[in-house]
């Protein structure tokens, strides 16, 4: 089973960085990114991840 994730930060080197390192399992695919918390909330309606891997620091939150 693939588990399905959103990366939310808003430093898009962090958002790249989670990517490359999340990449690296077959079993993970990043189905969606936000920048924002606002963002966030609309990503999980269309995206549907299993998992949001979130700062906990952002704007909009």
């Amino acid at each position: 089973m693939t588990v399905r994730i959103l990366l939310a930060d808003d430093h898009k080197m962090m958002r790249q960085a989670l990517r490359v390192l999340l990449s690296s399992d077959k079993n993970v695919a990043v189905v969606a990114e936000a920048d924002d918390g606002r963002e966030v909330l609309e990503k999980i309606d269309e995206a549907v991840p299993d998992v949001v891997v979130m700062d906990v620091n952002m704007p909009n939150l």
